[in-house]
């Protein structure tokens, strides 16, 4: 909680931090300009912020540093995803707060179906064969599909 003359003498929020440190942020610009900052351990506040379900995936992805299935394996991400989902519910149901176990669990099915679907999309070719691992893969797959051309690195192979 703060004064409304602290928060005006502060400016209030800055937009820089909207998701991450606003709280810290602030206080310490209180601080600055000569208020008191307490903080009280038994308080309890929950920030319903107005994140899409995309946006929530988007974060645990970020937070698990999974960036493409190039960088990251699938499975792995499947499992701490998983342990971190289970980890957080216990922890809704032991504070009570069964209503943040839908948006957990949605959040969690929503970050795997779009790293699956991320790691499907990249992992074939035009012909829906296993994406190809060499130069003469591509070169062959190439003349056989419908593409009018080919780059390579800083190539371009036209039919």
């Amino acid at each position: 909680m703060f004064r409304k003359e602290a928060l005006d003498l502060v400016d209030g929020y800055d937009v820089r931090y909207r998701r991450h440190h606003d709280d810290s942020d602030i206080c310490q610009r209180m601080r600055t300009s000569g208020w008191q900052t307490h903080y009280v351990a038994e308080s309890h506040c929950i920030s319903i912020q107005e994140d899409t379900l995309k946006e929530l995936a988007a974060k645990e992805l970020r937070e698990s540093y999974w960036y493409s299935p190039a960088e990251s394996s699938l499975i792995l991400l499947y499992l701490h995803l998983s342990k971190w989902t289970f980890v957080r519910a216990g922890r809704h149901i032991l504070k009570s707060r069964f209503y943040f176990i839908l948006v957990t669990v949605a959040t969690w099915a929503s970050a795997l179906w779009t790293a699956t679907f991320r790691t499907l999309r990249s992992s074939f070719n035009l012909c829906g064969e296993a994406i190809v691992n060499t130069p003469t893969d591509a070169v062959r797959t190439f003349f056989s599909s419908g593409m009018d051309a080919l780059v390579f690195g800083s190539f371009l192979l036209e039919k």
